[in-house]
């Protein structure tokens, strides 16, 4: 074994651990030394892909914004194509319920109302107020007889002499 020597005063203990404390301080710090160069470099590294990040958002945000516009762009279109169509079914039902309950087709567009019951008992009551005289679709005027040269003039003229007609 080692002799072992007592340590009664404090410069004493100071010698005898000075060296030892020396030691572990510079090993302390190396070690947090290399820690915090490490630490900053991955500490950059994070800040670059950060960066890149946020570019992509920024991109991604822009997409958004720019499909959002299209999108509400399209619905304000298809909204407006729906009311032409619901105009279209409503002047195509109007239509059939007038020609059904007797009146004139131009009466047809006057007719009021939100669904097919509705419109038809206004039909009835239009109906009513004009009389109970069903309306025929109008027969085909006919046009003017053709103009007959002179030669058929003559013939007839002289079918009339002799009375044949």
């Amino acid at each position: 074994m080692t002799d072992f020597k007592a340590i009664n005063t404090q410069e004493e203990f100071d010698a005898a651990i000075g060296a030892r404390l020396t030691r572990e301080r510079e090993t302390i710090t190396k070690q947090y030394t290399g820690d915090i160069e490490s630490l900053k470099t991955q500490l950059k590294e994070y800040q670059d892909k950060s960066s890149r990040y946020e570019k992509q958002i920024a991109d991604y945000t822009k997409q958004l914004e720019e499909n959002a516009a299209k999108l509400s762009k399209h619905d304000s279109i298809v909204e407006e194509l729906n009311a032409k169509l619901k105009g279209y079914e409503t002047d195509s039902v109007k239509t059939r319920i007038a020609l059904e309950e007797g009146l004139p087709y131009e009466m047809a567009k006057r007719l009021s109302g939100d669904d097919e019951d509705s419109i038809r008992k206004d039909a009835k009551s239009i109906f009513a107020i004009m009389g109970a005289k069903k309306v025929e679709a109008p027969i085909k005027k006919e046009s003017a007889p053709p103009k007959d040269n002179a030669d058929e003039a003559l013939r007839r003229t002289i079918r009339k002499m002799k009375g044949e007609n």
